[in-house]
C-alpha cells in the first residue's frame, strides 16, 4: 500500500508560482549582484541571490518528485550581465525591500493553502527567508536615510458621534 500524500492543485499552482518568481528573481539578483557597487548593500544582495538559488532547488525537487513538469522560467540567457550598469544601488536596495515585502505576503498565502508538512514547512521557510532579507534592506535603508516611513496618526480633536 502506498502511503504517499499527493500535492493537491492549490499545492501544485503554489509551488508553480513559487518557482517563476523565483526563477524571475534569480535573474535580476544575478544582474544586480554583478553591478552593485555599495559595500553594505552587496550582502544583502547576496542573500537574496542565495536564497533563489536554494528556493528552486527545492521547488524543482518537489515538482520533479510529483512527475510534473519543470517550467523553463527565466535563466541566464534572459540576462546579460555583461551590460552596462541600467540601475543605481539605491534602486537595488529599494527592489530588495519589496522582494522582502512581498514575499512575506506571498509566502504567508501560501502557507494558508497547503496541507501537506513539506510544502507547508517550506513556504513557512520561504517566509522566514523573507522576513529577515526585509528586516537587514530595512535597516541598511534607514542607515541609508532612505526609507520611505508611514505618515504618522493625525488625532482629530473633534469625534463625530
Amino acid at each position: 500500500m502506498d502511503n504517499k500524500i499527493n500535492l493537491t492543485a492549490a499545492e501544485i499552482s503554489l509551488i508553480w508560482r513559487a518557482y517563476m518568481n523565483a526563477s524571475l528573481n534569480n535573474t535580476v539578483f544575478t544582474y544586480f549582484k554583478e553591478k552593485v557597487e555599495n559595500e553594505e548593500i552587496r550582502p544583502l544582495i547576496d542573500d537574496i541571490f542565495n536564497v533563489c538559488q536554494d528556493h528552486l532547488g527545492k521547488l524543482k525537487h518537489f515538482l520533479i518528485n510529483e512527475n510534473h513538469p519543470v517550467p523553463q522560467g527565466l535563466t541566464d540567457e534572459d540576462v546579460n550581465i555583461q551590460a552596462q550598469k541600467l540601475y543605481t544601488d539605491g534602486y537595488m536596495l529599494q527592489h530588495a525591500l519589496n522582494f522582502g515585502m512581498l514575499g512575506m505576503t506571498v509566502m504567508t498565502a501560501a502557507i494558508s493553502s497547503s496541507a501537506r508538512e513539506d510544502v507547508y514547512d517550506f513556504f513557512s521557510k520561504g517566509f522566514q527567508d523573507c522576513h529577515a532579507i526585509h528586516h537587514k534592506a530595512t535597516q541598511i535603508s534607514l542607515a541609508h536615510g532612505t526609507f520611505v516611513r508611514p505618515l504618522p496618526f493625525l488625532f482629530q480633536k473633534r469625534w463625530i458621534l
